[in-house]
């Protein structure tokens, strides 16, 4: 007993178009992005994190994506809980330190740049990132930010800074 000849096409479109209708079924929007960065209004850069109930971070960090360069600069929280909801890069703040191993004081061109923002919700992790060149961040209008996790999302600022409960989850 065997499959006829013209039911073996059949079976095979019927499991390939049940994997991607399952696959499809798993894939969700993706996740809001946490971190975004901006020009400032001196030229500077800066950081600004979404507001998410009870989140504390730990530090935030901005790097040279390269494997050449090992240049970075670190700010760790040392006396507060919650977030700060914008950080001018190489600026620190009240109660924060900058790392003494941080090495990076200016960013230049060429280069690609990761922020990094590492913390907490009740003892759960919640992370963000984004990748960003000096060219984007020149490229930005005036209100607009650059977000998601490979720096691919460029979006008003106050859009990026409502409120969404999706993205604070651990």
């Amino acid at each position: 007993m065997g499959i006829r000849k013209g039911r073996l096409p059949r079976i095979a479109l019927l499991v390939a178009a049940a994997l991607f209708a399952s696959g499809l079924m798993g894939c969700g929007p993706a996740p809001k992005s946490l971190l975004a960065v901006e020009r400032a209004e001196g030229g500077g850069v800066r950081l600004l994190i979404a507001s998410c109930a009870d989140y504390d971070v730990d530090y935030v960090s901005v790097f040279l994506d390269s494997d050449a360069a090992d240049e970075s600069w670190r700010l760790s929280n040392r006396s507060s809980l919650g977030a700060p909801g914008q950080i001018e890069l190489f600026e620190p703040l009240d109660g924060w330190m900058v790392d003494q191993k941080s090495n990076l004081t200016e960013l230049r061109t060429p280069g690609t740049y990761v922020a990094k923002v590492d913390g907490a919700i009740t003892s759960r992790g919640l992370n963000g990132r984004v990748s960003f060149t000096l060219a984007s961040l020149e490229k930005l209008d005036a209100g607009k930010v650059i977000s998601g996790t490979r720096g691919d999302q460029v979006m008003g600022r106050s859009d990026f800074l409502k409120p969404s409960p999706d993205r604070c989850k651990p």
